[in-house]
């Protein structure tokens, strides 16, 4: 197919195929430690 999105569409298949199983909890623990810096920030901006 091609396109532009080609060659991060076989990054993530390279990496998909590599890390696989561990890929995804690595991913979670991620998502979850930004949220939580961002809540952090918010509650220390908001208290002053």
């Amino acid at each position: 197919m091609g396109g532009p999105l080609a060659p991060i569409r076989a990054l993530i298949e390279a990496l998909v195929t590599t890390f696989g199983p561990f890929l995804i909890p690595a991913t979670v623990f991620v998502v979850g430690l930004v949220g939580y810096g961002v809540l952090l920030a918010l509650t220390r901006w908001v208290d002053g």
